[in-house]
């Protein structure tokens, strides 16, 4: 009887060029090599018929630029995939118009107010900010030339600035004037004075506060100042009387009005003298009345 081998379920070559072939029994033969050395370039075929056309493939569904300038796209086959091609370069446009440039700047409460050369206003905001810290003293400049006098014939503000004019009509600018702050609350004091004994006091809410005397002790007289210049001649007043009282000379004019010249130390207990110097003061109303005219 002859011997049927079990059909072949699969033949494959393996990469060492080997035919290796699996029974339906699970039996796996290597045949061998099978692949030669490779053979010359054989010569080119004839080019074959067109093949039938394929069928339609997707295309572009959508395309945009978005803000950041880049070109985006979708294939109709998946609208929902985007694709990013990058940054597309814009064309450069033509020239526009020529702008107006500011010819003039105002500050009008706090507000900043830009002018064009055409006329034109422009209201850029408010620009003070809030106040800030009081900054450091800087050094005391030079001292500046001696400038020529002159008298103020007005004073001004143009713009928050001090304006100060002479009587030629020069126009000074003294800088800016700056905001007035907020009006401060309200002082506790109400009244604060140095009583007769030297004692400082202090009012408030209407109750009186003794803070103790202040006042040191009488200091020496000062050395007396130089003799000051003579003074303009006063009105000519007519003269009523002259008389004493007591030690003190006192010369009376036609308004009633006493100047007390002081007194005569030497006079006090010397009641002769004070009789003779009543006659001499006589003698001397009789001299004034005939040279001015008065009657005592």
């Amino acid at each position: 009887m002859n011997y049927i081998p079990p059909p072949v379920t699969y033949a494959k070559i393996n990469p060492m060029g080997q035919l290796i072939m699996g029974l339906e029994n699970g039996t796996i033969l290597n045949a061998g090599n099978v692949i030669g050395p490779q053979g010359l370039q054989g010569v080119t075929g004839a080019t074959g018929k067109c093949g039938p056309t394929g069928p339609a493939g997707p295309v572009v569904s959508k395309m945009n630029i978005n803000s950041k300038g880049e070109l985006t796209y979708s294939f109709s086959n998946n609208p929902m995939n985007i694709y990013n091609a990058g940054k597309v370069p814009g064309i450069t446009g033509a020239q526009g118009p020529r702008g107006y440039s500011i010819a003039r700047c105002d500050l009008e409460n706090q507000t900043l107010v830009l002018t064009t050369e055409n006329g034109q206003h422009l209201i850029a905001g408010k620009v003070y900010g809030p106040t800030g810290p009081r900054g450091l003293i800087g050094p005391t400049g030079l001292r500046g030339e001696k400038g020529n006098p002159f008298k103020i014939s007005r004073i001004f503000t143009v713009n928050n600035n001090l304006i100060i004019m002479d009587d030629s009509n020069t126009a000074y600018n003294c800088g800016f004037v700056g905001i007035t702050g907020p009006t401060g609350p309200p002082s506790l004091f109400e009244d604060i004075f140095i009583d007769d004994e030297g004692d400082l006091n202090i009012m408030s809410n209407g109750m009186r506060y003794t803070a103790g005397n202040i006042r040191g002790p009488q200091g020496l007289p000062g050395n007396p100042g130089p003799t000051g210049s003579r003074g303009r001649p006063g009105p000519m007043l007519k003269l009523h009387d002259i008389c004493l009282r007591g030690d003190e000379l006192i010369i009376i004019d036609e308004y009633k009005v006493e100047y007390n010249v002081g007194k005569l130390p030497a006079l006090a207990n010397l009641q002769d003298e004070i009789k003779q110097l009543r006659n001499d003061v006589e003698q001397l109303k009789i001299q004034i009345q005939s040279i001015t005219g008065s009657k005592f």
